[in-house]
């Protein structure tokens, strides 16, 4: 459990009808620490945060008339009907793009690595001291069309590296991390259309699209590039790699409550792996081709059938699984005969 410390003045007028209940007032907090109720030892700090609202929740909507967060860690601001999710996701999108909403959020990592104890780490021995992650989403029509955007931009991660012996910090820097976003059309009579959804920094681009009957995601990575840039800030151990990998995958489904077929195929170009004590790896090309049939159900993968061919010049890994399998993840993975 938790528990919280601080000083809070809440002001609020609530109406509470049988349809409906509405929230109008201020909120605000000063000097708060929210911290584990068996040890009291504080989870996350907030010198202050200031939010008026004027909210109300009927018809499993919640429509904002006001809703902004203004505290040193993040600014935000929302307005419009927002839908409770229900179903699947894509049952929720599809619901939650009829309404009218904008939302928009920027956080201060800096300020978030100071709110919690012993700063925000990428490591053991990086430690995060600056940068913003902008986040964005918004619902609206466009002629008879319906449209929704969201969006998350995250600029100029700064980091610093404690040397193993104490001795110092070094200065790290991942100017561009990412960019996101994805934008989703509802024609009339239509159900929702992923046009367009991405995810870009300089050495990755992941484009998806598609619908709940037939969705599909490519990607490029150039893998020196990118673990150049990412090695300033994440731990991989002195290992160094290089090459090209692309590829695609596709997900189909014939009727929307049945079975759902899978397919993957992927390469490495030019693969080159080195690690302090082990053996270099390299190769010319590395492909995969895989395909699988089954669906999900209370939080596990039903799999009624599966191939894999992975191929690396002259060698050939072929599986195939048939009679079917259940796939589960909590705490690990875990497989039994369906």
């Amino acid at each position: 459990g938790w528990v919280c410390d601080g000083l809070a003045d809440v002001r609020l007028d609530a109406t509470l009808a049988a349809a409906s209940r509405r929230l109008i007032g201020t909120v605000a907090v000063q000097d708060l620490a929210v911290c584990r109720a068996d040890s009291l030892a504080e989870v996350l700090t907030v010198d202050r945060c200031e939010v008026p609202v004027d909210c109300e929740m009927r018809d499993g909507r919640v429509v904002v008339r006001k809703l902004v967060v203004s505290s040193p860690l993040l600014q935000a601001e929302a307005s419009g009907r927002i839908r409770l999710p229900t179903g699947g996701a894509w049952d929720w999108a599809d619901g939650l793009i009829d309404e009218d909403f904008a939302i928009a959020a920027d956080i201060d990592l800096a300020a978030a690595a100071r709110a919690l104890p012993g700063g925000m780490a990428l490591r053991p021995d990086v430690r995060v001291t600056d940068g913003r992650l902008q986040l964005a989403a918004a619902a609206h029509a466009d002629g008879d069309d319906r449209v929704l955007e969201v969006r998350a931009t995250s600029r100029d991660l700064a980091a610093v590296q404690t040397a193993a012996d104490g001795g110092g910090e070094r200065p790290l820097r991942w100017t561009d991390p990412f960019t996101a976003f994805l934008k989703g059309r509802r024609r009339p009579g239509e159900t929702l259309r992923i046009e367009d959804g991405r995810i870009a920094s300089a050495a990755i681009e992941l484009a998806a699209s598609g619908d709940a009957q037939a969705a599909s995601i490519q990607w490029t990575i150039d893998l020196g590039r990118f673990a150049t840039e990412a090695a300033e800030v994440f731990d991989f151990g002195g290992a160094q790699v290089a090459g090209d990998a692309r590829g695609r995958f596709t997900v189909s489904r014939a009727d929307p409550q049945g079975p759902a077929t899978l397919q993957v195929s992927a390469s490495v170009a030019k693969l080159a792996v080195t690690a302090p004590g082990r053996p270099a790896w390299e190769d010319e090309e590395i492909t995969l081709e895989g395909t699988a049939t089954g669906r999900l159900a209370d939080g596990a993968a039903l799999v009624d059938e599966a191939h894999a061919l992975v191929a690396a010049a002259n060698d050939k890994l072929e599986a195939t699984l048939t009679g079917g399998v259940i796939v589960t993840c909590d705490d690990r993975v875990r497989l039994q005969a369906a």
